[in-house]
């Protein structure tokens, strides 16, 4: 994606629509955050713990932080 941004890029640069180049940059840059993004709560994990008498739900974040509830 990179380098087709930059192909096209630097086809815009040299026809002289320069400010295309800079639309181009935000492009790669917010799909590199969504990507992230999505990595961080792709590690997000639930576990169930079933009883007869209550149900116990473990969130578990990807900074090992920790919510538990109890039904």
């Amino acid at each position: 994606m990179a380098a087709a941004s930059c192909a096209i890029g630097l086809v815009f640069f040299l026809a002289g629509a320069w400010p295309v180049v800079d639309f181009l940059g935000l492009d790669i840059a917010l799909v590199y955050l969504a990507f992230r993004s999505n990595y961080h709560s792709g590690k997000l994990r639930e576990v169930l713990q079933l009883s007869k008498r209550e149900l116990i739900v473990h969130r578990i974040s990807s900074y090992r932080k920790v919510a538990c509830w109890t039904l």
